[in-house]
């Protein structure tokens, strides 16, 4: 191995220190500000990049199943890029338990504001609505994210939120939030439009949010 100073021109005059004991697995050398290295675990948080899919051909639904939504994460991360096939097509979505997706009358409820309006459903539903259509004679692109908490905690109900833009005729901003209505472990989440196909192109992206 070999250690290679800065060039002259930088004027540099420093001592790295390195640390007596050899380091344990997926440690990290850190300084502090006199040069002492030690081996540290490495910062936590952030994102990971889980999986992603974009359509070559229409599909009904883009779905994550349970080889993506585990119990490793507490909470997941979506982006979102989809438009849909027909006009005045509402995106929506819904949770799996046991690799089923819930399709019972009082298994969501949820709420949500937009320019086009707002929707609720307290009582209980079929599916999550995430953000209608401005303008019902056009199938424009929904963009935007998602959170996904607590999905796989069969003692917590599992809770999104989103944050979607729609670019219709008027522009629409939609903001919402959702829950599965029994604590379930859920093990899959499907994004799908009320009517028609999502189209060539659509392209969701699945990440674990790190503790």
């Amino acid at each position: 191995i070999k250690l290679k100073s800065p060039p002259h021109s930088a004027g540099q005059s420093y001592t790295l220190t390195f640390p007596s004991t050899a380091p344990a697995t997926d440690k990290i050398l850190q300084t502090n500000s006199s040069g002492v290295l030690s081996f540290v675990d490495a910062p936590s948080g952030g994102l990971v990049k889980l999986s992603s899919t974009t359509l070559t051909s229409t599909a009904s639904s883009i779905d994550f199943t349970s080889s993506i939504i585990t119990s490793t994460y507490d909470a997941y991360f979506f982006t979102i890029l989809a438009s849909p096939e027909t006009d005045n097509a509402s995106l929506r979505l819904r949770l799996s338990d046991g690799g089923s997706f819930n399709t019972g009358a009082s298994d969501y409820g949820y709420a949500y504001i937009s320019d086009s309006g707002s929707g609720t459903s307290s009582n209980g539903s079929d599916k999550m609505i995430l953000i209608t259509p401005t303008d019902n004679s056009l199938a424009n692109a929904v963009q935007g994210s998602l959170y996904l908490f607590n999905p796989t905690n069969s003692s917590i109900k599992s809770v999104a939120m989103w944050n979607l833009h729609r670019n219709d005729g008027d522009p629409a901003i939609g903001i919402g939030g959702g829950q599965r209505l029994n604590a379930e472990a859920n093990d899959g989440i499907r994004f799908y439009f009320s009517s028609g196909d999502i189209s060539v192109g659509s392209t969701i992206t699945c990440y674990g949010v790190t503790k």
